[in-house]
């Protein structure tokens, strides 16, 4: 089982940053690892999405649902088909400067990648990482709200 938890604040207002994280279509602009988002609902609770990624140097399928999301800074996604069983929670905060960005994680290796776990947490550590510095990279440039 590969655990991650990274955070970074964004000088942009909470509700912006929301605002920006529910909009399905605008994940591959600050998701490396993803190379297609299909969202049934936008980020709502029951939308189904359908992922394509890179892991370990090859594409992976993969399906999740939005089982929690609390309308206003909070969201999780779940795996429900595909090679690998994943848990992705978003939390906000608002903090002085803007906002807080939490990102846990929860990916279980299963048999035939366990040999592979090490590679595997530190691929996850650092894609979350890269995720949301590019997060940032893009809100904090945004200076038109009506943009988000």
């Amino acid at each position: 089982m590969v655990t991650s938890s990274v955070y970074i604040d964004i000088k942009r207002l909470l509700p912006d940053v929301w605002k920006f994280l529910m909009n399905g279509s605008v994940y591959l602009k600050w998701h490396d690892g993803i190379s297609e988002l299909v969202a049934t609902d936008d980020m709502n609770v029951g939308s189904i999405l359908t992922l394509t990624s890179s892991g370990l140097g090859q594409p992976l399928q993969l399906i999740a649902e939005i089982t929690e999301n609390n309308g206003t800074s909070c969201f999780v996604a779940k795996s429900s088909r595909g090679p690998i069983d994943f848990t992705y929670k978003y939390q906000l905060s608002p903090i002085e400067t803007g906002t807080r960005v939490e990102v846990w994680s929860q990916i279980n290796a299963h048999v035939a990648l366990h040999l592979a776990e090490d590679a595997l947490q530190d691929s996850s550590d650092f894609q979350n990482v890269s995720d949301l510095q590019n997060l940032k990279i893009i809100l904090e440039g945004i200076d038109q709200p009506s943009v988000l």
